[in-house]
């Protein structure tokens, strides 16, 4: 009787080992919200399987739901189609892993200095957005320096400050286009990188402050709408300052601007530079337009106040004046 008795808390224990050894294999569990007991995220209850998220767990919110984060919380990645909201000074941490990081068509807020941060740990070009939705403030803060890739067709619309601190974002790809509407200031900072594929057509527009300390790589073909309310500021301060891309392919002035002098660039045009009416757009740098010039309709401004660099092979593609 001992031999039995003693055979069958060994059972237990491989079974509970051959148990744990395929939920390591599988990886944690989809953490999907249910709203059981209300909109805090930090209920373990409103969650199936119950238990708050944390950085090994991604996260399903679905249609209708509106879970509220009023405390700094991490998942893997997430799959949003309700909305959700981010309190001030609270941030969502994506800790990265399988594609996409952040997926659905839902809408994701940010009150006050809220904000999601992705600190990668994923592959190369792993998608960062799989669809057209709508964040808050955003920062890439990618330790790994990896390169994520907003799907072609799709448009994101960031509502807040989109921040790279670290690591690669690229805009569509040479197959297809891609959308990032800025409804605030864009800051690139010396570690990371803003890309747009060449070939691709891709947009990219903003309300605030165009401020790139990091590698900007504005692809062939590309457009950049400056379009917010008040004066803008562009500068792009660049790393990679003198590489085969230019400051911008298209640029179009919507609303009026101010390109600031400094010392690693110039502000050079590969494609065509578009002053709508009644905007100025004021450059403090050295002036290197490689493509056409275009005012389109009265009163559209372009004030040089540095250097023209420019010879016959250049400029001379087309110059369209204001009519009307």
């Amino acid at each position: 009787m001992r031999t039995v008795a003693f055979r069958f808390p060994v059972l237990a224990l491989l079974v509970a080992l051959a148990g744990a050894t395929a939920w390591a294999k599988g990886g944690a569990p989809t953490k999907t919200w249910q709203g059981a007991a209300g909109a805090d995220w930090a209920v373990a209850g409103n969650w199936n399987p119950n238990g708050i998220p944390d950085g090994t767990n991604p996260v399903v919110i679905n249609v209708g739901a509106t879970p509220v984060l009023s405390d700094d919380r991490s998942c893997k990645k997430i799959t949003n189609n309700g909305t959700l909201t981010i309190n001030t000074g609270i941030t969502l941490t994506l800790a990265g892993g399988g594609n996409p990081y952040i997926g659905g068509t839902g809408t994701i807020t940010t009150n006050g200095t809220g904000k999601v941060q992705v600190t990668g740990n994923g592959d190369p070009d792993d998608l960062m957005f799989n669809d057209t939705c709508s964040i808050g403030n955003f920062i890439l803060n990618d330790a790994l320096n990896q390169r994520f890739t907003i799907t072609n067709g799709k448009t994101v619309t960031c509502t807040g400050s989109f921040t790279i601190t670290s690591g690669k974002i690229k805009v569509g790809n040479a197959t297809g286009a891609a959308t990032l509407d800025l409804n605030g200031a864009l800051t690139v900072a010396t570690g990371g990188t803003l890309m747009a594929a060449d070939g691709g057509g891709g947009a990219i527009s903003v309300t605030g402050n165009w401020t790139i300390d990091g590698s900007w790589q504005c692809g062939a073909g590309t457009t950049v709408t400056i379009d917010g309310s008040s004066t803008q500021t562009l500068d792009t301060d660049r790393t990679d300052a003198g590489a085969t891309t230019a400051d911008f392919f298209n640029l179009t002035i919507s609303n009026s601007a101010t390109f600031v002098a400094n010392a690693n660039s110039e502000f050079e045009i590969a494609g065509t530079l578009t002053i709508n009416a009644g905007k100025t757009l004021t450059v403090q740098d050295t002036f290197d337009p490689d493509g056409a010039l275009t005012f389109s309709g009265a009163d559209g401004v372009l004030r040089l106040e540095g250097a023209i660099n420019n010879d016959a092979s250049e400029l001379g593609t087309a110059f369209t004046p204001a009519t009307g």
